[in-house]
């Protein structure tokens, strides 16, 4: 149901101190819109201190899970005072009679939490009354598609989180509240440790959630060492009491450890953002920390092993240094635990420290030349698109692939369909982005992507049709429907076929990945058909066809338009390929 003008607006995040941050253009985007309601925010006990530095945010609802953990390593705790807490906090909150409700998490806990609310308009995951998993907003849908198709997604969660409340992005970026505790608190612990106001202060977080996620300590400490000598740095440890070892680790393998300020399980929130918040740079991996650096404009180093992806989870902030491998593995698959994580080691102390060094001097980034061209690493710098979301810019250009290729079309893709009955041809936006494409990668005299791009068109095609077939179906069941005849056997035939067809469509995307994403909206959606109404259920599946084929039709067009100007400005002509042999709808 379509809430017009919200009143009481519940916003679901069970998950990081991250997400947290990277939700707060989305909260100050529903407080413009809908400048009468309230926002009440649904959070962890871990994180409910943390969620105060929030933007607007009028109430917390604080759900405590974390008691249960320290009862059962006391010796149990019974699922019936597990019930009756659940049941007894949920009542309370469904009888705050919320009519908006954004879902952030991707937990089968919070869909039930969702469902159990009966909440008038939900938008993100949810689950029906058996049980079986749904998504609301299109851009909540591609969201919870996203980690099935790594290597295609450019867009931030803050892009995606702001979209699925139909907020513009322009001017937004994340935010989190600063008090007069956090500079005093910040003083007093300088003043401890004898920082000078114009020292330079550079804070490394060489912590994270997962340890697969970390640079080794040994560079951390090179990298230390060389900034302590050239510039005469001071070096903040950060980092929760658990990472303890790590700042040993780092402190006992450096030469210069008297200028290092040790702070690893010693701040609370208001140390630490006010720390961080006076860092001239904070080298870091993908952690918490790091949003909190975004949000106070302090300049980020960022550094992406493992599972961790910066066009996902990078600092929501213009002009981030960021670092990945460029190996087939990168990143990894969310469930991989990968026993020989040789992607830490494509990035070396010496890199950093050179392209740190460069930025204190001429205030840009720039990949040092003396160092030349580091092989099987991906440098960017964040910077915000015409279309108002962050993307990554190339400082180490490579030759283009087929996948990167794809990566921004599907970018311009989703732009120009999500939430629309027709796609959006907008040529000008279209070429912007060619162009970005062109500057930040080379094209070889013999590249296959040409062909590649040919033969990703020809599955394009079969797919197209596919959903043809589908949406003929759909209609044979809806004129069998109006007919008043509904005979059972001609409907059970029909769904079978439609059952077979969801089935080839779905194998489709399975062994061809460029066009996964749209298999797997595809997926997405049909899930979202429930009830017993066979005309509402026979419609919704339609519609499910039709935007199918809409983006088979215009995924095509824009590699078209891809493909015919970025051939036309690489170095030579590949024979057996011209963009008249592409099937574009409308050309």
């Amino acid at each position: 149901m379509k809430i017009i003008d919200p009143k009481n607006i519940l916003m679901l995040n069970l998950t990081r101190m991250g997400d947290l941050i990277q939700s707060t253009p989305l909260l100050k985007g529903l407080r413009e819109k809908y400048p009468d309601a309230k926002i009440t925010l649904l959070v962890g006990s871990d994180f409910y201190e943390f969620s105060k530095r929030l933007p607007v945010v009028d109430n917390w609802i604080v759900l405590n899970l974390k008691q249960f953990k320290e009862k059962s390593q006391q010796g149990g705790v019974s699922w019936i005072e597990l019930y009756q807490y659940f049941e007894k906090t949920l009542n309370q909150v469904r009888d705050k009679q919320f009519d908006l409700v954004f879902n952030l998490s991707h937990s089968k806990l919070s869909a039930f939490i969702i469902s159990y609310l009966k909440i008038k308009e939900v938008r993100g995951f949810k689950c029906n009354s058996q049980g079986e998993r749904m998504t609301d907003h299109p851009w909540l849908q591609y969201f919870f598609t996203e980690p099935f198709n790594r290597p295609f997604n450019t867009f931030n969660l803050v892009d995606l989180f702001s979209k699925a409340g139909d907020i513009t992005l322009e001017g937004k970026s994340v935010e989190i509240k600063e008090s007069s505790g956090d500079s005093e608190k910040v003083d007093r612990i300088l003043k401890d440790h004898l920082v000078d106001d114009k020292e330079v202060l550079i804070g490394f977080q060489a912590g994270s959630s997962l340890e697969g996620r970390r640079w080794p300590a040994s560079h951390f400490a090179k990298l230390g060492d060389r900034l302590i000598h050239d510039f005469n740095a001071r070096i903040v440890l950060f980092g929760v009491k658990a990472e303890s070892k790590i700042g040993d680790s780092i402190v006992s393998e450096m030469k210069s450890s008297e200028k290092v300020i040790n702070l690893i399980g010693k701040t609370d929130i208001t140390a630490l953002t006010g720390l961080v918040g006076r860092c001239d740079y904070l080298i870091t991996n993908d952690t918490g920390t790091m949003h909190i650096a975004a949000a106070l404009n302090t300049t980020i180093v960022g550094l992406f092993f493992a599972h961790a992806h910066p066009p996902e989870t990078g600092p929501y902030s213009e002009g981030q240094l960021l670092f990945q491998a460029d190996i087939p593995c990168a990143p990894c698959s969310y469930g991989v635990d990968c026993n020989d994580v040789v992607c830490v080691e494509k990035l070396s102390p010496e890199y950093v420290g050179e392209m740190v060094a460069t930025h204190i001097a001429d205030g840009k980034w720039s990949s040092p030349l003396q160092l030349g061209t580091p092989k099987e690493l991906k440098v960017f710098v964040t910077e915000r698109a015409p279309d108002s979301c962050l993307r990554m810019r190339r400082l180490n250009s490579t030759e283009l692939s087929h996948t990167e290729l794809f990566s921004w079309i599907y970018r311009r893709l989703w732009l120009d369909t999500l939430g629309q009955q027709s796609s959006i041809k907008n040529i000008d936006h279209c070429h912007e982005l060619v162009e970005f494409v062109r500057s930040n990668f080379s094209i070889s005299r013999d590249s296959k992507i040409w062909n590649e791009t040919n033969s990703t068109l020809v599955e394009l095609m079969t797919l197209k049709k596919m959903g043809e077939a589908g949406a003929k179906l759909s209609l044979e069941i809806m004129k069998e429907i109006k007919s008043q005849k509904q005979v059972r056997d001609s409907l059970v035939r029909v769904a079978d076929q439609i059952t077979k067809l969801d089935q080839s469509i779905n194998l489709m995307g399975l062994t061809h990945l460029e066009i996964k994403p749209i298999t797997d909206m595809f997926n997405k959606r049909k899930e979202n058909i429930d009830g017993n109404d066979l005309r509402v259920m026979a419609e919704m599946t339609l519609s499910c066809y039709e935007k199918l084929i809409l983006e088979c039709e215009h995924l095509t067009w824009l590699a078209g338009e891809f493909t015919s100007r970025l051939k036309n400005q690489a170095t030579c002509e590949v024979s057996g390929v011209t963009s008249i042999r592409m099937e574009v709808p409308g050309r």
